[in-house]
């Protein structure tokens, strides 16, 4: 099977009982960048063949093409290039390369809920190929700091906030954000 094991890499931090941490999944952007999804947002973690894909022309340079995932069609899009403009896996990709696509899953609101009684069906689902996949961390909700310009103009609108662990800066994306990106509404809209 080509789903990457997601382990807990931290205990949760607050035992005794007013918890207000949750579950992320932690992964690279890039070789330099780490970021993080709430798990509430995430579908499932894949590795995959280039071959696998379906390329559609014509399309975003940051979209690669669709894959087809338990009778779903998602895209997939190169998340280092979505969000920074540069794309580590272009150049010198070959068949032998494996791609690790994060599953991001949102509740559209132009999808009328009463036509589809199958929830998992009325999710849009958006891969996402990250440079690595670190596993899943318990984080503190309050301990994320909210965007105050630190980021740049490209990235900022996609983050929620970022935290410090570990002596590193974890970015908090914000899924919807990024299925709604101008830059990936014409491919994703539903027609």
């Amino acid at each position: 099977m080509n789903n990457l094991a997601l382990v807990s890499q931290t205990q949760p931090q607050n035992p005794q009982g007013t918890d207000d941490s949750s579950v992320f999944l932690r992964f690279q952007i890039d070789a330099e960048i780490s970021a993080v999804f709430p798990m509430e947002q995430v579908q499932e973690v894949v590795v995959i063949s280039p071959r696998q894909l379906t390329p559609i022309f014509n399309m975003p340079a940051c979209l690669l093409g669709l894959l087809t995932r338990r009778s779903r069609i998602m895209w997939v899009a190169d998340l280092a290039h979505l969000l920074l403009g540069k794309s580590y896996m272009r150049d010198g990709a070959s068949a032998f390369q494996r791609y690790k696509v994060v599953v991001i899953k949102v509740d559209p609101q132009w999808v009328n809920q009463e036509q589809s009684m199958n929830r998992d069906h009325r999710q849009v689902l958006l891969g996402l190929v990250v440079h690595d996949v670190k596993g899943s961390v318990q984080l503190s909700k309050q301990a994320i700091q909210p965007p105050q310009g630190y980021f740049s103009p490209e990235i900022a609108p996609f983050v929620r906030g970022s935290i410090l662990q570990d002596n590193s800066m974890l970015l908090v994306l914000d899924a919807e954000a990024i299925v709604r990106s101008s830059r990936l509404q014409s491919g994703l809209m539903p027609s």
